[in-house]
């Protein structure tokens, strides 16, 4: 059966301008089927023709201009036509669209580069990244995706990609997408990681969102002050599982182990020197960033306390670590019984590392940053907040070191003012 094939211009009128102009539309018709596109392009009402859907004439240079531009769309998509045909034994008029708006090349659309990256993560899942880094791409993907449908886009093409695209993204997370300014900002920054990609890949010639800024509200990082530390380690605990929980979170307190990084912790990653300390040496599995931490006494006594302990993962697995959510609810139990208000995860651990057992101690910032694996050492900083204890303890030797270096040469009184 012979294809049927035909491109139709008409005028949208519902649509006029504040300068009387009204869109130019486009219906491509392929056997049977139809889609509309906008030419991105508006006229005057007056030139065109309602009886042949097209320019009344083409004698000033308005109308020439304005036909070329037509007859340039209907040659293009005529193209594409005539390529899917040569291809595919099934031709639709969408088919037809999606080529000549680009979605027919392999990853030139914004949710098709997304993919893109989201399986290169996927693939790296058990190495350097785990599965909640792509759970969390998922749902940055369905944010993303209720977004193009309320704006009626199946998807958007990276050519069309500019920083305004972005910008309202962002205002719709913050407003209609319910999203608080910290999750607007890390799905705006995958956004331009997903872009970052598509230049490397040679998809598009330039980042189109790089001029977009917008800063995160972080809040503050919540720790445990030494006496905290100091009741959940004295605390009697009946049961074995929740005695084993309380111990690996006081281990994260000493070491500064992010909930995975403990549960893929082996006696491989343990080593001792000839001195006798034993330092661990691994990669972050959030980063792939390599870190390594010398051991305290007391994290030393935790890891000997629960070799041969039953429940592990394996033999080589150094604690019994179940899933997070299971962990996180113990420890919430615990910390009640102690009578400590502030709300625990596995991660809080980490954060007392970073601010009461090494900052306020005195461990300089930058062997911090090492031993947490951070990147950067500002991470570092937004961990480890400036604390009164530690202010009052850096104030404290400032004055020692002091001491009676300057002294006042005249007595301490009123200083009257007099005039003579």
């Amino acid at each position: 059966m012979k294809s049927t094939f035909k491109v139709l211009f008409y005028l949208k009128k519902d649509k006029i301008s504040k300068d009387g102009k009204v869109p130019v539309m486009g219906r491509i018709t392929v056997n049977g089927t139809q889609a509309g596109f906008s030419c991105k392009l508006n006229i005057d009402p007056a030139l065109w023709d309602e009886k042949t859907n097209y320019l009344k004439s083409q004698r000033n240079t308005l109308s020439r201009e304005i036909h070329q531009m037509l007859e340039n769309i209907k040659a293009q998509i005529a193209k594409h036509y005539q390529s899917i045909s040569d291809r595919d034994a099934y031709v639709t008029a969408n088919k037809v669209k999606n080529a000549y708006h680009g979605f027919g090349d392999r990853y030139k659309t914004l949710i098709a580069a997304f993919d893109y990256h989201a399986d290169s993560i996927k693939a790296r899942i058990g190495r350097d990244r785990a599965q909640r880094t792509y759970d969390r791409l998922m749902e940055e993907r369905r944010c993303l995706m209720r977004y193009l449908v309320l704006k009626k886009l199946e998807d958007v093409t990276l050519k069309e990609l500019d920083v305004t695209f972005i910008e309202r993204y962002y205002a719709w997370m913050l407003s209609d997408g319910h999203c608080g300014k910290t999750t607007a900002f890390k799905r705006t920054q995958t956004l331009k990681c997903v872009l970052y990609v598509a230049v490397e890949q040679g998809w598009i010639d330039r980042h189109p969102f790089l001029a977009f800024k917008c800063a995160p509200d972080y809040k503050p990082r919540m720790f445990l002050s030494d006496e905290e530390i100091q009741r959940l380690m004295n605390i009697e605990l009946r049961y074995h599982r929740q005695r084993a929980v309380r111990d690996m979170f006081i281990f994260c307190c000493f070491t500064g182990l992010a909930y995975i990084d403990l549960k893929n912790l082996t006696y491989d990653h343990i080593v001792t020197t000839p001195t006798g300390e034993q330092y661990i040496y691994n990669r972050r599995q959030k980063t792939g960033t390599p870190y390594h931490i010398m051991l305290l006494p007391i994290a030393q006594e935790f890891i000997e306390r629960y070799r041969g302990y039953p429940g592990k993962i394996d033999e080589t697995r150094v604690f019994p670590v179940k899933s997070r959510k299971s962990m996180c609810t113990t420890i919430k139990r615990i910390a009640q019984k102690c009578g400590i208000t502030k709300n625990l995860s596995t991660h809080i651990g980490r954060h007392t590392f970073g601010t009461t057992v090494t900052l306020e101690k005195g461990v300089p910032i930058e062997t911090v940053s090492e031993m947490l694996g951070h990147k950067q050492i500002t991470t570092t900083q937004i961990y480890a907040k400036l604390t009164a204890n530690k202010m009052k303890e850096d104030v404290r030797l400032l004055t020692q070191r002091i001491g009676n270096l300057y002294e006042l040469t005249q007595p301490t009184t009123r200083l009257l003012s007099k005039e003579a």
